[in-house]
């Protein structure tokens, strides 16, 4: 398809070449969910070229029916380009969600996507949801990830640089597919607990004779063990227990 444009529409943006191709990635569901409304996310490119160096996408609240209160970032990209992509005051995500738009092609070059991790991640999980397939695990892969196989990749095939804490995921053409990502710090070789030292109940207490606050909002101290005795309560807005709540 021939585009026109008028040349002064565009004196502080970047005109492509014909053979560029440009895909959009929609990247939405971070967690820890609160960590990130409003908040930036990075796009760098690791690579040369008259495609431009930076970009920033503000974080949008997308309330629409399917992903409704989903959190998301919408960008182009160009295939065959190596990206690096971080959230504003480098956040770390538990979870993530990329998507593909459906004008990608078969023989779209992949887009490589880094994710670098302030806190190192012990493993990863990531899956491949193409539609009317079955989602594919693409976490324990065939082969591993080199310079040279990468025009051969599917899309959620992955490498961890450990060295540098980044998370690498190919995103191709070869079948529109979205990918879910579960980031652990830590996963096999935890720490245990810390256990934490509860205070000595001096306080013990029925619901029935308990004053509840009319806003609804009670918080149980740390000294005092309280034993649900009723069969209805009124509804409750918050409890905060720092003792103990028995149901018997």
């Amino acid at each position: 398809m021939q585009l026109t444009y008028l040349e002064a529409n565009f004196e502080n943006g970047i005109i492509c070449n014909d053979d560029v191709e440009l895909r959009a990635l929609r990247f939405y569901s971070p967690q820890p969910r609160s960590n990130f409304w409003g908040r930036k996310l990075h796009i760098d490119t690791f690579d040369l070229g008259n495609v431009g160096n930076e970009t920033s996408v503000l974080a949008s609240h997308l309330l629409s029916q399917e992903h409704n209160n989903h959190y998301q970032w919408i960008a182009a990209f160009v295939a065959g380009y190596h990206y690096k992509l971080t959230f504003e005051d480098d956040l770390d995500f538990s979870q993530l969600t990329i998507s593909q738009y459906i004008h990608t092609q078969p023989e779209d070059e992949p887009i490589e996507l880094a994710f670098p991790h302030k806190e190192p991640r012990e493993d990863y999980d990531l899956f491949r949801k193409v539609r009317t397939e079955s989602t594919v695990n693409v976490t324990e892969q065939d082969h591993q990830w080199t310079p040279a196989n990468v025009s051969t990749l599917l899309s959620g095939e992955w490498n961890y640089l450990m060295n540098d804490n980044e998370l690498h995921v190919a995103i191709t053409g070869t079948k529109t597919a979205t990918v879910d990502i579960d980031a652990y710090k830590c996963r096999y070789d935890c720490p245990e607990p810390e256990e934490i030292p509860t205070a000595d109940i001096t306080n013990v207490l029925y619901w029935s004779q308990m004053t509840i606050p009319s806003d609804g909002k009670l918080t149980i101290d740390a000294d005092t063990r309280v034993y649900f005795d009723v069969e209805n309560s009124q509804i409750m807005e918050e409890i905060i227990v720092y003792g103990e709540l028995i149901f018997d």
